[in-house]
């Protein structure tokens, strides 16, 4: 189901960034929230409601005396700068990307994508929360092993990147790398192609795992094993941490 379209970065594409709100005058991101009157005549905000003894409001850019009625004036919500006092209806607007580190573009530079709602069938949710539970059983048992943990998270060694993959374990100079096969070849395939960067890593001791809670094509498990990647198959996570223990 189409929702719609959301700004992304535009180095990475990545949706997940943060939204900062500044004053436009002098780029400051603490302000105050503001009640203001607008004078309908010459459409300038008042920020102080002072008054004439017979309770009409004083326009400070026309210097004039008004009543406080919708002929005369409208009452809007605004901010004010804690810094130098700017007062305004919206704050300005940037983008800092979370993922790459890109900082401060604006709406006009960022890519539309589009967002869309999905449905899980039942039983592909059932796999989901199977795999999560068995992730957070084999957490623990690497901390337990004195291993950190990064989970769906990118290997970085000498500023390049890998990844992400589900789960990351570090430890001195051992790397274990862990991704999960669904019943989609082309998808094993990518997953598998990722991990196509060992040989090139001379610093670290690197293992890597693939997990299926099925049992995934003969061509999958020949590509593993050119890859020297380590397939553990099991349709119970439990089952799946205890033969992890017999690798590490």
């Amino acid at each position: 189901e189409y929702i719609g379209q959301t700004p992304a970065c535009p180095n990475c594409k990545s949706v997940n960034i943060f939204t900062n709100y500044f004053c436009s005058k002098c780029k400051n991101n603490t302000f105050s929230k503001k009640e203001f009157i607008t004078h309908i005549p010459c459409g300038k905000i008042n920020i102080n409601k002072i008054a004439h003894p017979d309770e009409k409001l004083v326009c400070h850019h026309c210097m004039v005396y008004y009543d406080n009625r919708p002929s005369e004036c409208s009452h809007i919500s605004g901010f004010q700068c804690t810094k130098c006092d700017n007062t305004f209806t919206h704050p300005s607007i940037s983008y800092s990307c979370n993922n790459c580190n890109v900082d401060k573009f604006f709406v006009n530079n960022v890519i539309w994508v589009d967002l869309f709602r999905y449905k899980l069938e039942l039983e592909n949710l059932n796999k989901i929360k199977k795999s999560i539970f068995f992730f957070m059983d084999l957490e623990q048992i690497l901390k337990d092993l004195g291993y950190t943990i990064k989970q769906y998270d990118k290997f970085m060694n000498q500023d390049k990147s890998y990844g992400p993959f589900e789960l990351i374990a570090y430890k001195d100079v051992e790397v274990i790398l862990f991704i999960t096969l669904s019943d989609d070849l082309h998808y094993n395939l990518s997953r598998i192609f990722e991990m196509d960067f060992k040989s090139n890593i001379t610093n670290k001791k690197i293992k890597s795992f693939a997990i299926a809670f099925f049992e995934p094509q003969d061509i999958i498990f020949r590509i593993l094993k050119k890859f020297d990647i380590i397939p553990l198959v099991k349709a119970d996570g439990k089952d799946l941490v205890k033969e992890i223990r017999n690798y590490i």
